[in-house]
């Protein structure tokens, strides 16, 4: 599958919208993050046009810096095949992860 960027999506910035939150809307913290490496899975909020939100679950294929390349791990259910499906290469910052599971699957 092809890395795709789109205008018909874009990535919600957990980091911003945990300031504006605080108190509902948790993200793991910088420490946690920086635990994130090739084979972890990153749940990321994409927002559709219309301003709902998608949150999906990417396959850590690679980490630089504070870039995560992965691939989505689940259907999307708002979104149209042509836009964003499972399988397909997205790349993010550490400032989208809304959370974090390790290879085994568990919760970091």
């Amino acid at each position: 599958m092809k890395e795709t960027s789109s205008a018909k999506w874009t990535y919600l910035d957990g980091v911003a919208h945990s300031e504006k939150h605080p108190d509902t809307f948790h993200i793991p913290s910088d420490k946690v993050k920086a635990k994130i490496e090739k084979g972890y899975w990153v749940k990321v909020g994409f927002v559709h046009p219309k301003g709902n939100t998608e949150r999906l679950w990417v396959y850590v294929i690679e980490r630089l810096g504070d870039l995560i390349r992965g691939t989505i791990d689940n259907d999307p259910v708002l979104f149209a095949k042509s836009s964003l499906e499972c399988g397909q290469i997205v790349t993010l910052t550490v400032d989208h992860v809304l959370g974090i599971l390790d290879p085994q699957g568990d919760p970091v």
